[in-house]
């Protein structure tokens, strides 16, 4: 067998506003990139690999990149030190890819030889996101903005059981029994800290729970379904027949 020829371009960026665990991860990522090669478990064998890393937007959570096989098969990559987010992240995109268009993933694994963690081996999309390819006008006379509408309606046809992050291992079931108890877990964090932070009085717990209490009455006749949480112009790439690629979901089964 011919010998492994692996070139890193640049390393995981590494930000002021990261953790020390997330900052630790990548510093030691790369290594765990070169094992994963050198194994043979990268789904893709070939002699020759050019790994380049992209950088970082802020609450980035992801390293991401992309992996040059030979000399033209191209994949993109992301890793994640947060073991399930990656797997929840394959769960919905492929239960959505029956019925929209989402990228193909070739691969999740589990890693653990230097960092701990997941990594995700996906499609390459050699298109423009929305956000860098047309300007709000456009979109709304191409038909795109109607289209995304009519996209993220049929995504939230496929249905799950609980509510909340997807529970490790199952990830197409919640981690809470009800709506309420997923938003009071969520709004516990936040109001406190508006409340420590003066800009909300105490008294708007008992305003909040009462919303909460009715919105809950309300939704009680369907059934929680898969959600996004972040579907925007930056997470969505438009091909050259102007149809649009569904990416990077934050998952959440809510209503």
């Amino acid at each position: 067998m011919s010998q492994i020829s692996i070139i890193q371009i640049g390393f995981p960026p590494i930000e002021p506003w990261m953790s020390l665990e997330e900052q630790e991860f990548r510093k030691k990522f790369s290594l765990e990139m070169e094992w994963i090669i050198m194994t043979g478990r990268f789904p893709f064998k070939d002699c020759a690999y050019r790994v380049e890393y992209f950088s970082t937007s802020v609450g980035g959570e992801c390293i991401t990149g992309k992996v040059v096989v030979g000399k033209q098969l191209c994949y993109f990559f992301k890793s994640s030190r947060v073991v399930g987010m990656l797997s929840s992240e394959y769960a919905f995109l492929k239960a959505w890819s029956k019925i929209i268009r989402t990228p193909e993933i070739y691969a999740v694994l589990q890693i653990s030889h230097v960092v701990t963690g997941e990594l995700m081996i996906e499609e390459w999309l050699p298109f423009h996101t929305l956000a860098n390819n047309l300007p709000i006008r456009q979109r709304i006379a191409s038909g795109i903005s109607f289209n995304m509408g009519h996209t993220l309606a049929n995504m939230h046809k496929v249905k799950a059981e609980g509510f909340g992050r997807p529970q490790l291992g199952q990830e197409l079931v919640g981690t809470f029994s009800s709506f309420s108890e997923e938003i009071n877990e969520a709004m516990k964090h936040r109001l406190g800290l508006l409340i420590n932070e003066g800009l909300l009085p105490l008294s708007i717990c008992g305003d909040v729970n009462r919303a909460i209490e009715h919105v809950t009455k309300s939704l009680d006749y369907d059934k929680p379904a898969l959600t996004h949480c972040d579907f925007k112009p930056d997470n969505i790439f438009v091909d050259d027949k102007m149809s649009i690629i569904v990416i990077d979901p934050n998952c959440r089964i809510s209503q």
